[in-house]
């Protein structure tokens, strides 16, 4: 079974999301201001951190949705 991992750090203001189980050395590779590209040892991107993720307190949910497009459903 393929695994998305979600770390969020409400402390910190940060959430990641990893493909898969990180496992290993993971090295951050700054993307743009807020967000970071996550990498193991064989420079494979596993996943994503943002920086500056404020919830203001308020609960997560976090939702997985599998679609065989390239387009998002209608909301």
């Amino acid at each position: 079974m393929a695994q998305i991992k979600v770390v969020h750090d409400p402390d910190n203001r940060t959430v990641m999301i990893f493909f898969g189980n990180p496992g290993g050395e993971v090295q951050s590779e700054p993307y743009d201001d807020s967000t970071d590209l996550l990498r193991n040892e064989d420079g494979e991107i596993i996943g994503i951190l943002r920086s500056d993720y404020d919830t203001d307190g308020a609960m997560v949910e976090v939702s997985v949705e599998t679609h065989r497009s390239t387009h998002l459903p209608d909301e």
